[in-house]
């Protein structure tokens, strides 16, 4: 996706992130809508690799969308259980999830009260910490802060969204300890 001699269009990677449909051309089948079009990315990479190439994913606000995570080693292995076993079945609740979310109808929530200030807490603390290494960092390197916590609050909120229609995606309200698991989540 860095790679500037590449055919790989980055827009087509916002796009599928952001869950808009698609136009796919071919010459067998011709043109094709994908409705939504999207994609989830996981990735192993190691830190040395991520220095190197982060300046050449993130100067357009793409690499500033996704939740960074690293795995503590305390908590990456289960003595008792393999890899085998865990993967087959992390795949069969993920794969219950993803039905019962596709059964759901088109609904529209929204914080409740105490959720929304909450958010409201939280864009002033991205304000701030935008303001703040925006501040004591220059050139690349400021504008890259400046990004990311731009992005901070729609992350965030997705990931509320997330967590809520994973756990109760019947209430329409999305509680306060909802957005609160989402922002300790985020930072």
């Amino acid at each position: 996706i860095g790679d500037k001699k590449t055919t790989e269009n980055r827009n087509t990677w916002t796009m599928a992130y952001e869950g808009r449909s698609a136009k796919k051309d071919t010459k067998a089948q011709g043109s094709q809508v994908v409705d939504p079009f999207g994609v989830s990315i996981y990735g192993n990479i190691q830190p040395a690799a991520w220095k190197k190439n982060v300046d050449l994913i993130s100067d357009d606000g793409f690499i500033q969308r996704f939740c960074l995570a690293i795995l503590r080693p305390d908590y990456t292995r289960k003595p008792d259980t393999t890899v085998e076993d865990a993967t087959r079945e992390a795949g069969k609740q993920w794969d219950m999830l993803l039905r019962k979310l596709f059964a759901l109808p088109v609904q529209q929530y929204k914080f409740s009260p105490d959720a929304q200030k909450l958010f409201e807490e939280h864009e002033s603390w991205c304000l701030t910490k935008k303001k703040m290494y925006g501040a004591e960092s220059a050139g690349k390197e400021r504008a890259l802060w400046q990004m990311s916590f731009g992005k901070a609050e729609g992350v965030v909120a997705r990931l509320a969204l997330i967590f809520h229609i994973t756990m109760d995606p019947h209430t329409l309200e999305i509680p306060h300890a909802t957005l609160h698991q989402a922002i300790r989540f985020y930072r």
